[in-house]
Formats: C-alpha cells, sequence, structure tokens
C-alpha cells in the first residue's frame, strides 16, 4: 500500500499544483480571467448547437441515424484534443520543471496526464458527452453502451493530448520546427474551405460523404469508441469489442509515447543543438539603408522583424493563401464582389497586424525607454516600415484579380481603396498598439501560441478597431455605391483620391494621438510589456 499511497500523493500534488497554478495566472490579469471566460461562452455555446442536433434531429431516429453524427462529433473532438496542444503548448506543467523533484516517471506520465485535462476543454468535452449519451435516447442499449464509454473516451483523450503535448516538447521543440508547424496550421484552416468543396464534389451528395467519413473514421481511434452504441444496438458485440481493442491501442500506444517523450526531455542533455552564426564585421543590414534617424532606425527594425520573425512572417505568409481563396470562391460561385473585397482586406489584415508592435517588442522595448525615444519617431518608423510593403502589395492583390475579371477603372480604384484602408487601419494601430497593450507569443514562440489572457484583450482591440475603422470607412462605402449605381466614371476617381487623401490624414493623425498616447504612458507600457 506504499508505493499507491505515495503515488497518489504525487498525483495530487501535481493536481493541487495545477489549479493553483491556473487560478493564480487567472487571478494575476483581468484580460486573462476574460479571455478565459470569452473562451467559455463561446465554447458552450458551440456545445449547445451541436447537441441540440445531436439530441434534436439525429436522436429521433433509430441508432443507426445517430451513428454518423455522432461518430463525426466526436471524432472532431478527439481531434482537437489530439491536435491543439502541438501548437498551444500548457506552460504551466512544462516535464523540464520536474526534473530536479526526482518525480518517479510512471507517476510524472499519470500526473501530468491527469493535470493537462484540468482545463476549459474538459468542461466543454463533458458538456457535449451529455448530448452524446442522450443522442441514442432511442435504444436503452445504446444509451447505456454510450454512458459506459464515457469514462474509456476521457481516458483515452487524456492519454492522447498528454502524448501530443509531450512529443511536441520532445521532438518539434526546435524554433523551426514549431515556426514550420504554426504556418501549415494557419494556412490548413484558411484553407479548409476550398479543401472541403474538393472533397464534396467528388461525391454525390453531403449526406453520402458524411456517410462515408464516419464509416471510415469508426475504424480509427478517432472514432472507434463513438460507433460502439450502434454496434450494441445491432447485437453485433464482436464488432464493438474489435472498436474497443482499437481505442485501447490507442491508448497504449499514447503512453508509450509520452513515456518516450519523457525520457527524452528530462534525460538529454541540454546542448545548444544548432550552429551559431557570426555577423560580418561592417555589415548592417536595413539600418544601414534606412536614414540615421531614430524614426529611421525604429523602422528598419521593424521592417526585418516583418521578414524573419515568424510571429509578422506568418500573417504574410497566409497572403497568397487567403488570395487563393478569394479566386476559388468567385469560380465556385462566380460572384465578382469576392475578387473586389480581396484587397481592402488584405489592407485590414495588415494594419491590424500593426496593433501588436508594441507587445511583439517584449524585453526589447527597453531600448526605447532607456534612449528615450520620442513618442512620433517610435509611432512612425513603426507604421513607416507597414506601409513600405503593405502599399504595394495592396495595390497588386487589388489590381491583378480585376484585370483579368474586370476594367482596369475598377483595378484602379479598388486598388486605392485598398491603400486608403490602410492607410485608416495603420492610423488606427499606432493609436491602439501604445493605448492597448495585450499579450502575444513572446520571441522565439510559435504564432500560435497565445498566452494566457490574450485572447479576451485580443478580440477587444479588434473589435473596437473594426468598428472604428466601419464608420471612418462609411463615406467610402457611399462613394462606392454612388459609382456603382450611376456607373460614371467621375465618381471612380472621386472614390479613389477620396480614400487615399483621407487616409493618409488619418495615418498622420493617428501618429500624432499615439504619440501623445505613447509619451504619457511610456512606464506603464513597459510594465505590460515586460509582464506579459
Amino acid at each position: 500500500m506504499a508505493p499507491a499511497l505515495r503515488t497518489g500523493g504525487y498525483v495530487a500534488a501535481l493536481l493541487r499544483l495545477k489549479l493553483r497554478l491556473s487560478w493564480n495566472a487567472l487571478g494575476t490579469s483581468v484580460w486573462g480571467a476574460l479571455g478565459t471566460v470569452m473562451m467559455l461562452v463561446f465554447g458552450l455555446g458551440g456545445v449547445l448547437a451541436v447537441n441540440v442536433f445531436l439530441v434534436g434531429v439525429a436522436g429521433r431516429g433509430s441508432p443507426a441515424d445517430v451513428v454518423t453524427p455522432a461518430v463525426l462529433a466526436g471524432s472532431g473532438v478527439t481531434a482537437l484534443w489530439l491536435i491543439v496542444p502541438v501548437f498551444f503548448s500548457d506552460r504551466l506543467m512544462d516535464p523540464r520543471r520536474f526534473v530536479s523533484f526526482a518525480v518517479p516517471r510512471s507517476v510524472l506520465v499519470l500526473g501530468l496526464t491527469l493535470a493537462g485535462m484540468l482545463n476549459i476543454g474538459l468542461i466543454l468535452t463533458l458538456g457535449w458527452m451529455v448530448g452524446h449519451v442522450l443522442a441514442w435516447r432511442s435504444s436503452a442499449v445504446a444509451v447505456i453502451a454510450a454512458a459506459a464509454t464515457v469514462p474509456l473516451a476521457l481516458v483515452m483523450l487524456g492519454l492522447l493530448h498528454q502524448a501530443a503535448s509531450a512529443a511536441a516538447g520532445a521532438w518539434l521543440a526546435g524554433r523551426r520546427s514549431r515556426d514550420l508547424l504554426s504556418i501549415l496550421a494557419l494556412c490548413a484552416m484558411v484553407g479548409a474551405y476550398p479543401i472541403t468543396q474538393g472533397a464534396l464534389a467528388a461525391v454525390t451528395t453531403v449526406v453520402d460523404a458524411a456517410d462515408a467519413v464516419a464509416h471510415w473514421l469508426a475504424w480509427t481511434p478517432l472514432g472507434a469508441l463513438y460507433a460502439i452504441p450502434a454496434d450494441a444496438a445491432a447485437g453485433d458485440w464482436h464488432l464493438a469489442a474489435v472498436r474497443l481493442a482499437i481505442a485501447a491501442a490507442a491508448c497504449g500506444a499514447a503512453a508509450a509515447v509520452t513515456r518516450a517523450a519523457l525520457i527524452s526531455i528530462t534525460e538529454r542533455s541540454p546542448g545548444t543543438g544548432g550552429s551559431v552564426k557570426h555577423a560580418r564585421q561592417g555589415r548592417l543590414g536595413l539600418l544601414g539603408r534606412f536614414p540615421a534617424t531614430p524614426a529611421g532606425a525604429v523602422a528598419a527594425r521593424q521592417l526585418t522583424y516583418w521578414f524573419k520573425d515568424p510571429r509578422y512572417s506568418a500573417g504574410l505568409v497566409m497572403i497568397p493563401v487567403m488570395v487563393g481563396l478569394g479566386v476559388f470562391m468567385h469560380l465556385q460561385t462566380g460572384e465578382q464582389w469576392m475578387l473586389f473585397a480581396l484587397g481592402p482586406f488584405v489592407a485590414w489584415v495588415l494594419g491590424y497586424s500593426a496593433s501588436a508592435d508594441i507587445a511583439y517588442d517584449h524585453s526589447a522595448f527597453s531600448l526605447h525607454v532607456t534612449t528615450g525615444l520620442d513618442g512620433r519617431a517610435d509611432r512612425a518608423g513603426r507604421v513607416a516600415a507597414a506601409s513600405i510593403f503593405g502599399v504595394p502589395l495592396c495595390i497588386v492583390v487589388a489590381a491583378l484579380p480585376l484585370l483579368v475579371v474586370g476594367t482596369a477603372e475598377q483595378a484602379a480604384v479598388v486598388a486605392a481603396l485598398s491603400v486608403g484602408v490602410l492607410l485608416t487601419m495603420l492610423g488606427l494601430a499606432a493609436v491602439f498598439s501604445a493605448g492597448m497593450i495585450y499579450p502575444v507569443p513572446r520571441p522565439g514562440d510559435p504564432p500560435t501560441q497565445v498566452p494566457q489572457g490574450a485572447m479576451g484583450r485580443s478580440m477587444l482591440v479588434m473589435l473596437l478597431s473594426s468598428l472604428i475603422a466601419a464608420v471612418l470607412l462609411v463615406p467610402e462605402i457611399v462613394l462606392a455605391v454612388v459609382w456603382s449605381v450611376t456607373g460614371l466614371t467621375v465618381w471612380a476617381w472621386v472614390l479613389g483620391a477620396f480614400a487615399v487623401l483621407k487616409g493618409v490624414g488619418l495615418l498622420l493623425a493617428g501618429v500624432a494621438v499615439g504619440a501623445r498616447v505613447y509619451e504619457r504612458t511610456l512606464p506603464e507600457i513597459y510594465q505590460r510589456v515586460v509582464a506579459q
């Protein structure tokens, strides 16, 4: 009994530690608590929608009618538990922190697995599982089987989650690997629509595709457990046993991967694992090409960030993907407004990305404080860096598609409108980046690793900046409507000229206001930046 009691004590200590660290993280940041609440609310809304469909729609039929939505929903939940920890690691329970405590490896595997499940995902998963069980209400045997698989599913989800987290920390810890995975994940999310549409084009109906996919998933660890109630209702216990064996094998493999990953993490020598690059004497890079002024230095460094820091460059990589998505949707639907919207949308994305430029500096922002950098120089340098590549990029994205399917007049006007939107958003970013600092990935972290507390404040900044931008762009919208209704060329040129000139004015005003906010709250800005 002594080893069992000792194991239970270790595990209980790890669970208490996770709860205490999570609570302390929430208590130190109002925005962190707000972001957690917002994630919980949105997550519960999604769970409610899925459960309404499962219980209210699919649950009215026989078990054979329920199996497809149940397997698809269960596979989606399992995939989230498996994929999310690869890109959004839990720093609170990093295995490296327990190396000096000599915790037995088997105990560490068990404790970290259970601690890893103590998150919002567990609450949402339990809520979905209630709907999953109720969806089989047409058969008492199916309901009992579904309820019996719930604890097995939780065990499997916990093991898969920890295996993915530990594997990412052990074998994908290199910066290049994490950055590549993050960028691929962002591209996959944006490209999910054309991929899905292409897959659906290969089948007769959506229902046929869903049935085929669910049938395949039911033979994988993702969906095997969730098809067992249908097998039980049909009396096919041999098939149910096979699916149970598939899930058990997945649990065993996950435990083995976790153990191997923890060995790699806790027993390998630190090492540098990479080569050291030495800068050539006299080569200043972009710093040698910009004016030798404070604003020029800020612009040079910021432009370097845009192209070499994955937190910035991931957004640039996404632009060709978004353009391809817009062109694909145009080819699928024949609607030209998608091509007209490409330029302004890309301009909005680039402008909003600049709203976190100070937060991305992290400890490097101390240089701005210790050197007494003027607020106007800081604001002007940052917006200049984004404008250098942003303006030509928006012109190309806006004009090229319309030159193919539209007219030169349309391409020129939409390009000018896109430049105006970019300048307007950069003017807003010059104010928001100094006045509303929110947590962002730290230097060296992958772009998708969102710190705790970032969700609430980043969503608030996005909402406020979007609403203000929408109000500021009302004159352009009115002129665009007049142009489209009348078809007169004069209104096209009025729209283009007005958008650019107003964008320049709002950019200058944003730099001036942002400079005053920067200089008035510089100590508070620095404290918020280094504390995130």
